[in-house]
């Protein structure tokens, strides 16, 4: 045989594996189990509905970390370490879970349905705004959740700075799997409205309050 007839076979020789190897490369990802999706939120049962009542308060801006600013559900893994969950994943924004679980928890705390996400939502004037910055928001399963943020309560929508505080939050983590992680971190979150709501009420008779530290 000549060079040239030679040639075909060895070409094909060379792109039969390359063409397996794609298409096992393609069949394992096909394979790959779908990811577990997560939402904070607090139990049912206890929120303000019918007319409206209580104050009007405004959440926002909320202003989270960089690390926390992906759809992986991120860890922490020692002092100095993040891990981002690869089969664990926010199902929305961590910053509306957030916000969610704030709404419900400020408005279960003054007796309010009333509360809203500023600016998208604000419809009527305000009595009361909150600006929070998140600061740090992690855990580990069977381990506990920390949750370090800073707020300013401001007396309607654009008026002075009423009061600011800054508390960090510890959850205990009642379980070794993420559903027991997420559920901390909604009762951390849940805390942190708690706080406010009594800022917010101590601001409102012209006192003041400082938020505690540690609940296990």
């Amino acid at each position: 045989m000549s060079a040239n007839e030679l040639a075909v076979p060895r070409a094909v020789c060379t792109v039969l594996p390359a063409v397996l190897l794609g298409m096992l490369l393609i069949g394992g990802c096909a394979r790959q189990p779908a990811p577990d999706l997560y939402i904070l939120d607090l139990p049912q049962g206890t929120a303000v509905s019918g007319p409206a009542q209580g104050p009007s308060v405004g959440i926002g801006p909320l202003t989270l970390p960089p690390y926390l600013d992906r759809p992986q559900i991120v860890t922490r893994d020692g002092a100095y370490r993040l891990r981002a969950a690869q089969a664990q994943v926010w199902a929305e924004p961590v910053a509306d879970g957030i916000t969610r679980v704030l709404s419900d928890s400020l408005g279960r705390e003054l007796g309010s349905n009333r509360v809203v996400v500023v600016p998208q939502r604000a419809r009527e004037p305000l009595d009361w705004r909150v600006a929070i910055d998140i600061r740090r928001f992690d855990g580990t399963p069977g381990g506990t959740v920390v949750l370090a943020a800073g707020w300013t309560i401001y007396r309607g929508g654009a008026g002075e700075a009423e009061a600011s505080h800054t508390a960090v939050f510890e959850q205990a983590v009642e379980g070794g799997d993420y559903a027991a992680l997420v559920a901390a971190e909604a009762a951390a979150v849940a805390r942190l409205g708690q706080a406010i709501a009594a800022g917010i009420t101590a601001a409102d008779r012209g006192a003041a309050v400082r938020p505690g530290r540690r609940q296990p």
